[in-house]
């Protein structure tokens, strides 16, 4: 009986023991987590910065490209009335030659009479 005794203590004990290891590591749990919340934030923080930088590079991009498409249409309604008023003015046949060879006249069209 005292065997028994003696072990029902000693498993007292160790419960005890037990309970207050657990006491501490709860009230620890907090003090450990705050640098790991605050890290999330602070990646969290400049996930949105980075998503607020791409959205306006992309608005800039949709931007250039809508300024060039209308710089592009604009060309091209005015080599069109170009060509037109030499057809009329001339009546003969007319040919845009695009000037690749001169640095200054590279990607700008000459009409030329064919005679």
């Amino acid at each position: 009986m005292l065997c028994l005794q003696a072990d029902l203590a000693d498993l007292e004990r160790r419960c005890q023991a037990a309970e207050v290891r657990h006491q501490d590591l709860t009230a620890k749990l907090p003090e450990a987590t705050r640098p790991l919340l605050r890290q999330i934030e602070a990646m969290q923080a400049a996930a949105e910065a980075q998503s607020s930088a791409w959205a306006g590079a992309e608005a800039a991009l949709h931007a250039r490209i809508n300024d060039a498409e209308g710089r592009a249409a604009a060309a091209s309604e005015r080599e069109r009335l170009a060509v037109d008023r030499m057809q009329v003015r001339g009546g003969g046949d007319w040919v845009v030659l695009s000037c690749q060879g001169s640095p200054s006249l590279v990607g700008h069209a000459v009409l030329c009479h064919w005679p």
